[in-house]
């Protein structure tokens, strides 16, 4: 055989090669069975206590201000931005406290012009280039941390409605809800899409699909669906399979702009009507928050109770916090913690009862914790 043959040979077995190594690369990621992954089960049918400082090294407290230009209810959102404490609540605005919760300022502006939306769901963190995103009905708005107006990406679509973006390394990560009907079915499609800076498309997939009747059903209980842990970046988004006897559900790991499979949660001893709301995963620690609906009297009325689940990687334990934690530090009584954008870190929130001097309920406590490492 000719050395010129040779090589084309060689060439041809090397081309072969990799094409097969990729394809093993690829098929590792789509088509990897929950049985390779790790389960972790959680006997919710234990009512013993788990204090906070069992998970956390410390916790401090901050009494936000109470004044006319941040009067909040019902906050949905915080996260520790610089040395400022940003606050997200019902309203169109975001506010920003120092952290000895003193007010600052309030960001965005409401209205029908240029640089103004009415409506503002969500707001995450560009840490590296000091930028804050608002998530509007209008599109996806920028500003710096004096709530200067930069930019606007007019990140939505045409069909459908975009919720819980994650903003990192240049890329969005978002959920991209669909509504459609098939005869006198409505069904709700939930998408995991991926953008690139430019706003063009990098990769889509379908997670869910649901029959939802003739309302629009949007699952609202969601904290933080995407989130990152280190280097990588983790997506849940919860299961609305009601007839289902177990409650279970996957916590998936981005790998290359996919979805992975990377743990699997499963209720033991769980009610039917028991439904996840949020996994999130630390260094150390692995949280699920789950709800239980239960009926008030005869009446139609159902109830929510929220608890907490924990796994420790490091004892290898599973614990069943039932309505949420004891927070041992201060009051004993019983928390719900939520995961916070900076890694390892968590908050959770106290009304204030209602002050005569104020007329009015003052606003919330917030306290911000960092799991033990």
């Amino acid at each position: 055989m000719e050395k010129k043959e040779i090589y084309k040979y060689l060439l041809f077995i090397l081309f072969f090669i990799a094409i097969c190594c990729n394809c093993c690369l690829f098929v590792s990621c789509e088509k990897r069975g929950h049985n390779d992954i790790e389960t972790l089960v959680f006997d919710v049918s234990d009512d013993s206590s788990v204090p906070l400082s069992d998970i956390a090294d410390n916790i401090i407290k901050i009494g936000l201000e109470t004044a006319d230009e941040c009067l909040l209810k019902d906050v949905r959102q915080v996260e520790i931005f610089e040395n400022y404490l940003l606050v997200k609540d019902i309203s169109p605005f975001l506010y920003v406290f120092d952290m000895e919760g003193k007010f600052i300022r309030r960001i965005g502006t409401v209205g029908n012009g240029p640089g103004e939306y009415t409506l503002c769901t969500r707001f995450f963190l560009d840490e590296q280039n000091k930028k804050i995103f608002l998530k509007t009905n209008v599109g996806t708005f920028l500003y710096d941390i004096k709530g200067i107006f930069l930019e606007k990406h007019p990140l939505r679509q045409s069909k459908g409605s975009i919720t819980s973006i994650f903003y990192d390394n240049d890329f969005f990560y978002l959920f991209n809800y669909v509504f459609f009907n098939e005869n006198t079915d409505f069904y709700q499609d939930i998408y995991f899409e991926v953008y690139d800076k430019s706003l063009n498309i990098v990769d889509s997939l379908l997670m869910h699909r649901y029959k939802t009747g003739f309302k629009r059903e949007i699952y609202s209980g969601i904290r933080k669906p995407i989130f990152r842990n280190g280097e990588d970046i983790y997506v849940y988004y919860p299961r609305s399979d009601v007839d289902e006897k177990k409650v279970k559900d996957t916590l998936y790991i981005v790998d290359n702009f996919r979805l992975c499979p990377f743990l699997d949660i499963r209720l033991s001893n769980s009610q039917k009507d028991d439904r996840i709301n949020y996994i999130f995963t630390t260094t150390r620690y692995t949280i699920v928050n789950y709800s239980t609906w239960i009926q008030e009297g005869t009446s139609s009325v159902f109830k929510i109770y929220s608890s907490q689940c924990v796994y420790d990687c490091k004892t290898k334990k599973s614990r069943h916090a039932k309505d949420g934690f004891t927070d041992d530090r201060y009051n004993n009584d019983h928390v719900i913690i939520s995961p916070m954008f900076k890694q390892d870190m968590f908050y959770y929130i106290k009304e204030e009862e209602y002050s005569e001097e104020l007329g009015a309920e003052p606003n919330p406590t917030i306290y911000i914790g960092k799991f033990k490492e």
